[in-house]
C-alpha cells in the first residue's frame, strides 16, 4: 500500500478556507457590566468573562468593568477569578448591563475524575492530576497520550525519533513489574482497558491520572502501573453548534546520525572505494512531509437530551518516504434523561479505520554505512567494481550491508487496524442522592500486518525467492458493570458518600500467522499466498492461537468530608481471574487515604489552601496471558518421514497451579497548596512503593523437582512468582504554578512540574527460593539479555542488575585510550595485569551509566495579549545515559569493514582502528536534554456584527523546535526499554540507542478553528 495525496490541491483549498472563513456572518450583541467581591464590594481586576464552550471572552479592567460582544442566542456567561467560585450567569433577553458578585475565599471547585465517579478537587485525598483541553499540547498528535506529554509530574511519555506509526512508551512513577502491563491502565468514558485507537485526540476533553496506590486500588489487579482516565467531549443542551477544525502540518528532518559525506568518506577509506557518485543517502530516504487533519463536530440538545457527533480524518506523511498513515474516525455520543431526571441514558459509538505504511526502519541503519559514491540504481556495474545490480539496485556482496533505498522500494510493510467501541449506560435515581447505574461496553479491534519481500530483494527476499508474511489479530473486550452511589449530607459542611459495585469483564484474542516463500511472481505479494511453493514442500510456517480470560470483581468505597476540613476515603476490591493458577484465583486490594486542610487553622489571608494528605493502597498485576499457569505444548520443526513432512510437537512450558498476581503496596504523602489569593498554586508528593511476587519466566532444569506440582520439570522454563526479589520505587513530584499577570490586556501563567524516581530491584532475604531470579555464580547479580548485535557483537550483554541497586545500569569495559596498533585500551579494573574478555561478568567491567533519568522537567508558559494567545512548553530529562550503537559499530576506520561509511561525531579519532569491535564506555554518553517541545501562537478574531460565526481562531504551532544537549546521537530521549524486538521489548535494558531508530524530526502546524 502507498499513501499519497495531491499536495497542491490540498493546500489550495485549505488556503481558500482560511481566506474566506472570517467573512461569514450573523448578528451579535454587546454586553457590559461590573464584577465585584461579594463581601467587600470591591471591584475585581482581571476577572474572566466568557461564553461557555467558546473562546469568546474578555477580562475586567482596573475598575472591574467589562464589555463583551456575544453571538445572538447566547443564554449565559461564565465568570471566574482566581480564588473565587466560578459562576454561570443567565442572560435576560433585552438586558445588556449586569453587575455580578463573586464569593471569595473558596478554592475553584474543579471536578476531578476518580475511579467510578468524580470529586471536587478539595475532597481528593490521593495523588490525582487532571489535565483539561486548554492545557493540551498543540500540533499534529498521532497518539492521544502525546497531548499531555510532560504535563503530569511522574508521568513519563517518550517517543524517540519522528516515526508517525510508533506508539510512545509510557511509565508512571517508574517500572513496577517484570512482565506485561508495564504501562498505565487506560479507561475511556468508563470502559476499562479500551484501546487508545478508539478515540481521536480531537474528541478528548480531559485526562485524569491516578498516580498512587490509594487512588488506583479501586481497579485492583490491573492498576499497578497506574491509571489514565480519558473523558471525551459531550453535547450540551441548547442551540446546535457546528465546529470545524482544520490543521495543515509540515515536517522535516531535524537530525540523523552524523556521518562523513562522500568526499570525506573517500579521504578516510581510500580511492579504491570511490565509484564516482556523491550521494546523500538521507536525501534519498526522506522528504518534506505534509499532513492534514480535519475535525467536524456538531452538538446540541433539546429539553432533557443532548448529543454530539464528530468525524475526524488524519492524513499524516512521515519524513521517511516509506512511512505514514491515514485514519478515519467517527464518534456519536447521545445523552437523554426522563421521568424528571430519575432515569438517564448514555450511549457512545465510535469506529476507527487506520491504514499505515510502516516501512522498514532498517533503511536508516544502512543509510549510515552504505558507500555514498556508488550509483544507487542501474543495470550493469563497471568492470572490476565491488558492487553489482540486483533487481535494478546496487548491492555489495558483504554481510550485513544493503542498499537502503532498495530496502523500502523493493519491499512493503503495511498495517490496517479497525477499532469499534460501543458502550451504553443507564442510571436510575429511585430516591434523592442514590444513583444505580449499569454499563455494558464492547471494544472490538481487528488488525492485519503484512510484509512482502521481493524475489530480487537482497535484504530478505532473494534468499527465499520471495517471502511474504501476514499476521491477523482480533481482540474483544466485553465489560459489564453495576454501581450504586449514595450521598448523605450530615450537616451543612459535612457529608458521607458510598460506592458499591460489581464488574465482569471477558477478554478474547485470536491470532493467525502465515510466513511463506518461493513465490512464482512478485505481482500478487501477500494478496495471494497460492503463488508460494513453500506449502507444497512443507517449508511454510502457518500457525494460529488464541487467548480467553475472565475477570469478576466486587468493590466498594466510602468518602467522608467533615466540616470541609477533614477528608477520609477507604476502598476495597476483590478480583477473581481465570489467568491465575487454579490454587490462587482471587486477590484483595484495600486502600485508605485521608487529608486535612491546614489552612482552616491559619489566620493569614495569604494562605488559601494547605491540604496535607496521605494514603496507602494495594494494587496488583495480572499474568500476561491465560496460559501462563498451565502446561503448554508447541509445534516444533517438521521432519521428512515416509515421503511426507511431519510436524513435531513437545511441551514448551511447565505448569504452575500456584501462580498468583503481583502485589504492589504504595505509600503516598502529599501537600496541596494555594497562596496569595490563589495566584500561587501547587502540590508536592513523596511516594514509596514495593512490588512483590513478581511474575517471571524462570529457567529450570528438566527432570528436577517442580515444587508447584509435586512432580518434575518436563520443560526448561516456568512462569512463577519470584521469591527473592522485589521492585522498590521512590520519588518526589512537584507541580508549581504562578499567575504572574492577569489583566484585560495581558496575562502570563507559568507552571513547572518536576519528577524524580529511583527503581531498585531489591533482594529479599531468601536463601533457597523455589524460583530464584539471581542465579549461577553471581547470586546477587543478573545479566540483562541484550547485546549490540551483528556483526561481531552478539552475546555481549550491555546491562547488569545487582541486588539492592537501580535497574538500567549500563555495564561494560572502561575505555582509556588507543594502542599503537589502533586497538582499544581498557582499564585493568581488577589489577590482574590482563583484561578478561568475553566474560559476561568480567571483573574488568563496571557500571558506566544508567539508562533511566534522575529527574524530569516540564515547564509551561501561557500568555494572552488581547486577542493573541501563546504557549511555550519546555521538557527535559536529566541524569540518564545512552549507549550510542551507531558510534559503537561505525565510528572507526577498521579495515575489516573498509566499505562502511564512518560516523564522525566530536569523539571520532581516525587513529582508532580496532581489530575486533567491542562495546565499551567510549560509546556511552550522558544524554541530558531540554527541548522546546511545543510552541504555539493564535489569534481569535473580533467578529463583525453580521458574522455567522460564533468563534474563529487561527493558530501556528511547532513541535520539537530545538534541543539543548551534548548527546551526539540522533535523539537524546530516554529509552525506557530496549525495543530491538518491538513485540517484546526488554524492559530491564533501558538506555540503548539502536542503529535502526527513526531519525529525529521537526514540525510546524497551521490550524483554523471555526464554530457556527
Amino acid at each position: 500500500m502507498t499513501i499519497s495525496s495531491s499536495a497542491n490541491a490540498r493546500w489550495l483549498w485549505v488556503l481558500a478556507l482560511f481566506l474566506t472563513s472570517a467573512t461569514v456572518a450573523v448578528a451579535q450583541t454587546t454586553i457590559n457590566g461590573t464584577i465585584t467581591d461579594q463581601q467587600s464590594g470591591e471591584s475585581l481586576i482581571g476577572a474572566n468573562v466568557i461564553v461557555p464552550g467558546t473562546s469568546v471572552g474578555t477580562a475586567t479592567d482596573f475598575d472591574g468593568n467589562f464589555e463583551l460582544t456575544v453571538p445572538i442566542g447566547t443564554t449565559e456567561l461564565a465568570v471566574s477569578y482566581a480564588g473565587y467560585q466560578t459562576q454561570t450567569i443567565p442572560l435576560i433577553p433585552g438586558k445588556t448591563s449586569y453587575t455580578f458578585s463573586l464569593a471569595a475565599g473558596e478554592l475553584l471547585d474543579e471536578v476531578v475524575v476518580v475511579g467510578y465517579g468524580t470529586q471536587s478537587s478539595k475532597e481528593v485525598t490521593s495523588a490525582v492530576t487532571s489535565v483539561k483541553e486548554d492545557d493540551f499540547n498543540q500540533g499534529v498528535v498521532n497518539n492521544p497520550t502525546q497531548l499531555i506529554q510532560g504535563k503530569v509530574a511522574g508521568l513519563q511519555i517518550a517517543n524517540p525519533g519522528g516515526d508517525p506509526n510508533q506508539s510512545p512508551t509510557i511509565r508512571l512513577r517508574g517500572l513496577s513489574t517484570l512482565g506485561s502491563n508495564t504501562e498505565p491502565l487506560i479507561i475511556i468514558d468508563g470502559v476499562i482497558g479500551a484501546s487508545l485507537s478508539s478515540v481521536d485526540p480531537s474528541d478528548i476533553a480531559s485526562f485524569d491520572v491516578l498516580k498512587d496506590g490509594s487512588a488506583a486500588a479501586i481497579y485492583g489487579t490491573r492498576a499497578s502501573s497506574g491509571v489514565i482516565i480519558i473523558t471525551t467531549k459531550k453535547g450540551k443542551a441548547g442551540e446546535a453548534s457546528i465546529t470545524y477544525n482544520v490543521q495543515g502540518g509540515v515536517e522535516t528532518l531535524a537530525k540523523g546520525v552524523e556521518v562523513a559525506d562522500a568526499d570525506r568518506f573517500v579521504e578516510l577509506r581510500g580511492s579504491a572505494v570511490d565509484f564516482g557518485e556523491r550521494n546523500n543517502l538521507y536525501d534519498e530516504l526522506t522528504r518534506t512531509a505534509l499532513s492534514q487533519i480535519h475535525n467536524l463536530s456538531i452538538g446540541g440538545g433539546v429539553g432533557a437530551g443532548s448529543y454530539r457527533a464528530s468525524v475526524n480524518y488524519r492524513d499524516v506523511e512521515g519524513v521517511a518516504s516509506f512511512s505514514g498513515f491515514n485514519q478515519l474516525n467517527g464518534r456519536l455520543s447521545v445523552n437523554q434523561s426522563a421521568l424528571d431526571n430519575k432515569v438517564k441514558f448514555d450511549f457512545t459509538a465510535t469506529t476507527t479505520t487506520r491504514k499505515a505504511d510502516v516501512g522498514f526502519n532498517d533503511a536508516f541503519r544502512y543509510a549510515v554505512i552504505f558507500n555514498p559514491t556508488i550509483p544507487l540504481r542501474g543495470t550493469t556495474a563497471p568492470a572490476g567494481a565491488s558492487y553489482s545490480y540486483v533487481g535494478g539496485y546496487a548491492q555489495v556482496d558483504q554481510f550485513d550491508y544493503f542498499n537502503p533505498v532498495a530496502i523500502n522500494e523493493q519491499n512493503s510493510n503495511t498495517s490496517e487496524i479497525r477499532d469499534q467501541l460501543l458502550s451504553g449506560r443507564i442510571t436510575v435515581t429511585p430516591i434523592t442522592k442514590l444513583d444505580i447505574a449499569a454499563l455494558y461496553s464492547r471494544n472490538y479491534v481487528d488488525s492485519r500486518f503484512d510484509q512482502y519481500y521481493s524475489k530480487t530483494s537482497r535484504f530478505v527476499g532473494a534468499g527465499n525467492n520471495g517471502l511474504g508474511q501476514r499476521t491477523t489479530r482480533e481482540n474483544r473486550n466485553d465489560l459489564f458493570e453495576v454501581t450504586a452511589n449514595y450521598g448523605l449530607d450530615l450537616t451543612d459542611n459535612s457529608s458521607i458518600a458510598f460506592l458499591a459495585g460489581y464488574s465482569y469483564q471477558k477478554l478474547a484474542t485470536d491470532e493467525s500467522f502465515i510466513r511463506t516463500g518461493t513465490f512464482i511472481s512478485d505481482l500478487a505479494g501477500v494478496s495471494n499466498f497460492n503463488f508460494s511453493n513453500d506449502f507444497a514442500t512443507g517449508n511454510a510456517n502457518v500457525s494460529s492461537g488464541g487467548d480467553r480470560s475472565e475477570l469478576q470483581s466486587y468493590f466498594g468505597r466510602v468518602n467522608f468530608d467533615f466540616d470541609d476540613t477533614y477528608f477520609l476515603s477507604a476502598s476495597v476490591r476483590q478480583d477473581g481471574s481465570t489467568r491465575f493458577g487454579k490454587n490462587n484465583k482471587t486477590g484483595i486490594f484495600p486502600a485508605v487515604s485521608g487529608g486535612v486542610n491546614l489552612a482552616k487553622f491559619v489566620t493569614s489571608p495569604s494562605v488559601n489552601t494547605l491540604k496535607l494528605r496521605a494514603g496507602y493502597g494495594v494494587t496488583g498485576n495480572i499474568p500476561g496471558g491465560s496460559q501462563q499457569s498451565i502446561q503448554v505444548f508447541d509445534r516444533g520443526p517438521s521432519f521428512f518421514f515416509q515421503g511426507n513432512y511431519v510436524p513435531s510437537y513437545g511441551i514448551s512450558r511447565n505448569a504452575n497451579p500456584n501462580l498468583r498476581f503481583e502485589k504492589k503496596g504504595e505509600l503516598n504523602v502529599g501537600l496541596d497548596m494555594a497562596f496569595l489569593d490563589y495566584k500561587l498554586t501547587g502540590s508536592i508528593d513523596y511516594f514509596n512503593r514495593r512490588t512483590t511476587d513478581l511474575i517471571f519466566n524462570v529457567p529450570v532444569s528438566i527432570g528436577s523437582a517442580n515444587p508447584a506440582t509435586g512432580g518434575s520439570y518436563v520443560a526448561g522454563n516456568i512462569f512463577a512468582n519470584l521469591e527473592d526479589v522485589a521492585f522498590v520505587n521512590k520519588g518526589v513530584e512537584l507541580s508549581l504554578g504562578y499567575q504572574v499577570a492577569s489583566s484585560e490586556t495581558f496575562s502570563w501563567s507559568p507552571r513547572i512540574v518536576i519528577s524524580t524516581v529511583k527503581t531498585i530491584l531489591d533482594s529479599v532475604d531468601n536463601e533457597n527460593p523455589s524460583f530464584p531470579f539471581f542465579t549461577g555464580g553471581a547470586r546477587e547479580q543478573y545479566q540483562a539479555s541484550t547485546s549490540p548485535g551483528s556483526p561481531g557483537q552478539n552475546n555481549a550483554p550491555t546491562q547488569v542488575i545487582r541486588a539492592g541497586q537501580e535497574i538500567g545500569q549500563i555495564y561494560t569495559y572502561v575505555y582509556s585510550g588507543i594502542a599503537d596498533n589502533g586497538d582499544y585500551i581498557f582499564e585493568d579494573l581488577d589489577e590482574s595485569g590482563d583484561i578478561t574478555i568475553n566474560s559476561e561478568l568480567s571483573p574488568d567491567k563496571r557500571v558506566v551509566g544508567n539508562g533511566l533519568p534522575d529527574w524530569t522537567l516540564g515547564f509551561q508558559n501561557e500568555f494572552r495579549i488581547g486577542n493573541i494567545d501563546a504557549q511555550l512548553f519546555f521538557r527535559g530529562a536529566f541524569g540518564h545515559s545512552l549507549a550510542n550503537m551507531p558510534r559503537n559499530f561505525y565510528e572507526n576506520v577498521a579495515p575489516t569493514r573498509g566499505t562502511d561509511n564512518v560516523v564522525v561525531t566530536k569523539y571520532f579519532d581516525p587513529a582508532l582502528n580496532p581489530s575486533t569491535l567491542r562495546f565499551n564506555s567510549l560509546y556511552v554518553e550522558k544524554a541530558d536534554f531540554v527541548v522546546l517541545d511545543n510552541a504555539s501562537i493564535g489569534y481569535t478574531f473580533d467578529l463583525p456584527a453580521d458574522s455567522k460565526l460564533r468563534r474563529a481562531r487561527i493558530g501556528l504551532s511547532g513541535q520539537r523546535l530545538f534541543y539543548i544537549t551534548k548527546y551526539t546521537g540522533v535523539d537524546p530521549e530516554v529509552r525506557y526499554a530496549d525495543n530491538v524486538n518491538p513485540l517484546n521489548p526488554n524492559i530491564l535494558a533501558p538506555g540503548i540507542d539502536r542503529r535502526n531508530n527513526y531519525f529525529r524530526t521537526r514540525s510546524f502546524n497551521l490550524a483554523l478553528n471555526v464554530t457556527f
